[in-house]
């Protein structure tokens, strides 16, 4: 196996990701300031997943196409001139192999005049590190969260009477299939650990002490809450969510747009809420305040991409509650825990990744891409 080679493309993968990643954030950012307060929030939610998935994706492609194409055509590729192998014979497979010839100087480039096969051997094993961390880290969360979806199970009860009218009352306003609707349990969970959960099923589970205590119409706008993100696919989203940013937690962007897509699930989870109370932002806006008073220190948590019925990750409640109070009317900001040291750390990183990328994106190999491309398009016309 050529070690260098490995090392190098674990680099150009992280560079790639990054500067894809700080280019999503610039359009999410624009479509944000934009469209942010009159698109509705379902959209702007899934602008921010699509955001979030398809770099990784965008930038493995060629990576591993490189990696191949190098490690075939090596000795063809190390030329001065950068003439390309006869093994390729198309239009089409020139450009591939352009794409390719970017390996072959990325070594030289953050050399510095050493070894370049050695700088590029060391580079690539602390790139591989950091993808090992989040690996690590990523693992770490699909096991908790298969782990509580499993143990929670047993402790499951049917709905009480109070939760099955509920239901009907929701159902009829929004729609729900039955089916749906049989995916709603109650447990002893504190009120604000409301939530749905699972991989291998996706069902919500309520606190029965809110069920028990809360009024008609703030128990219809949590089931209605939750319906919402059941019907969305939420719970798959935020796993997908979660699993990215653990992977690349070192990239400073991948939080802010995971931030952005809990805030935006929660908001439009609390139109589908103000649709399913009969058009009473009020009742959700007195649920988030019940929820928020009930919120106590305790042991009892949740992995990371469940949405509580109470995010203060995503959105305060108070913002929440603003919100509803204007529509109420007719007339956000997302909280951060983290150290003010994590977050320069996390910039610098994604800087660092992202000015090595545009820097081989626009070196002279970047340039034979253009031209081949260029080429395959006349030969298309």
């Amino acid at each position: 196996m050529n070690m260098p080679l490995v090392g190098v493309s674990a680099l150009f993968f992280l560079a790639l990701v990054s500067v894809f990643y700080l280019l999503a954030l610039a359009g999410v950012s624009a479509y944000r300031r934009v469209w942010g307060e009159r698109a509705p929030q379902s959209f702007s939610q899934r602008v921010a997943l699509v955001a979030l998935l398809l770099p990784p994706v965008a930038a493995l492609l060629p990576t591993v196409t490189g990696m191949i194409l190098r490690h075939l055509h090596g000795g063809a590729m190390a030329m001065g001139i950068h003439a390309l192998p006869a093994e390729a014979p198309t239009v089409a497979a020139h450009h591939t192999m352009a794409c390719a010839l970017i390996f072959e100087r990325i070594g030289t480039l953050v050399s510095f005049g050493a070894d370049s096969r050695i700088v590029s051997l060391v580079l690539g094993v602390g790139a591989w590190l950091l993808v090992g961390v989040g690996v690590v880290y990523a693992a770490r969360l699909a096991v908790a969260t298969l782990r509580l979806e499993s143990g929670i199970a047993p402790l499951l009860s049917a709905p009480s009477s109070a939760l099955v009218h509920s239901l009907e009352r929701v159902g009829n306003r929004l729609g729900l299939p039955i089916a749906l609707r049989r995916r709603f349990f109650e447990c002893a969970l504190p009120p604000d650990r409301s939530s749905v959960m699972g991989l291998s099923r996706a069902r919500c589970v309520l606190s029965r002490e809110f069920v028990e205590d809360a009024p008609p119409e703030e128990l219809d706008a949590l089931v209605s809450h939750e319906a919402g993100h059941l019907r969305s696919g939420d719970v798959y989203a935020a796993f997908a969510v979660g699993i990215i940013n653990c992977l690349f937690f070192f990239l400073r962007p991948v939080r802010v747009l995971g931030g952005w897509w809990r805030e935006a699930a929660e908001l439009a989870a609390d139109d589908t809420a103000v649709r399913g109370t009969g058009n009473d932002p009020l009742a959700v806006a007195s649920a988030i305040l019940r929820v928020r008073g009930a919120n106590v220190a305790t042991a009892f948590s949740l992995p990371a991409p469940l949405l509580p019925f109470a995010d203060e990750g995503a959105m305060s409640a108070e913002t929440r509650v603003e919100r509803l109070l204007k529509q109420a009317e007719r007339a956000g900001r997302m909280t951060e825990a983290e150290t003010p040291i994590q977050i320069s750390l996390s910039w610098a990183a994604t800087g660092l990744f992202a000015a090595l990328g545009a820097g081989l994106l626009v070196s002279s190999e970047a340039a034979c891409v253009a031209h081949c491309t260029l080429e395959l398009l006349k030969n298309i016309r």
